[in-house]
């Protein structure tokens, strides 16, 4: 009797298009894929991660331009698997607005983003007033328990600051630090609230050491990879245009600090989209 039975092997290699081999599947959980610096070939650079069979790629869409929020729902469209969050970031504080609010509110209803984001306090560049940043943060966290969202946060020289705001808000929703960039300090606090952290190329920086200490002692259940792209590419591209296609030079440092394979660091993030994203669908 000829044996029929069949099983799908539990590896379909790097380049499987179907998806299946989730511990090759890579995760860019954030890009800026409306910057101009993809204008010439950001389809290309979706269609690519994509066809490699990586399993989430997550764009940002900025409030505070049309031009993003068309040129994101147009991404959208053409790229199904691409995945958006939307939101003010604190830098243009001073220009929040009825409209800008609006504006991401029905970009919300119509693209049904993962999150809100990226929100937040940067207490570095100071671009917009502290004060105004405090309120546009408070009011995106309103809007965000209001819509059911998870956050995705922006800090920078305010973590501890974002933290209070998040607990006098009493902010129940799933909630991650994109671009982590504090110390140990600061990312022992934000694991032991249950909050996410996620690392970019800067772990792959020589100096630094502080960030490869902090992303050692978090849980694996509470990190995340993404590249920033355009900003902050991973060596060996430091200082060249970063794309998501170098997130696995990213992972692969990532892995590394938490003593973990790339397949275990792929698998584990698979289930955190899941528990820190109740929309994604991946």
């Amino acid at each position: 009797m000829v044996d029929c039975s069949f099983s799908f092997p539990d590896d379909l290699g790097p380049g499987c298009a179907m998806g299946y081999n989730r511990s090759m599947s890579y995760v860019d959980l954030h890009a800026h894929l409306d910057d101009q610096a993809f204008n010439a070939d950001r389809h290309e650079i979706i269609e690519e991660f994509f066809e490699r069979g990586w399993q989430a790629l997550i764009s940002v869409a900025d409030s505070y331009q049309e031009d993003s929020l068309a040129l994101t729902s147009a991404l959208l469209v053409r790229h199904p698997r691409l995945a958006v969050i939307v939101g003010a970031h604190p830098h243009g504080a001073s220009n929040y607005s009825h409209s800008v609010e609006k504006a991401m509110l029905d970009f919300a209803a119509r693209e049904r983003p993962l999150a809100c984001g990226e929100i937040g306090l940067d207490f570095h560049y100071n671009f917009s007033p502290p004060q105004q940043q405090r309120q546009v943060f408070a009011r995106q966290l309103a809007l965000a328990r209001e819509l059911g969202l998870p956050v995705v946060i922006h800090a920078r020289n305010s973590e501890g600051e974002v933290l209070a705001c998040l607990e006098q808000e009493k902010f129940p929703n799933p909630v991650v630090f994109h671009c982590f960039s504090g110390g140990l300090k600061e990312a022992r606090e934000i694991a032991a609230r249950g909050y996410g952290l996620s690392f970019s190329g800067i772990v792959t920086f020589a100096k630094a050491t502080a960030l490869r200490e902090a992303l050692a002692a978090m849980p694996k259940e509470n990190v995340f990879t993404e590249t920033d792209a355009p900003y902050l590419a991973p060596v060996p591209w430091r200082g060249r245009r970063n794309t998501p296609l170098m997130v696995d030079k990213v992972a692969e440092a990532v892995a590394s600090c938490l003593k973990l394979s790339v397949s275990e660091l792929n698998l584990q993030m698979a289930a955190n989209l899941k528990r820190f994203f109740p929309g994604w669908k991946g």
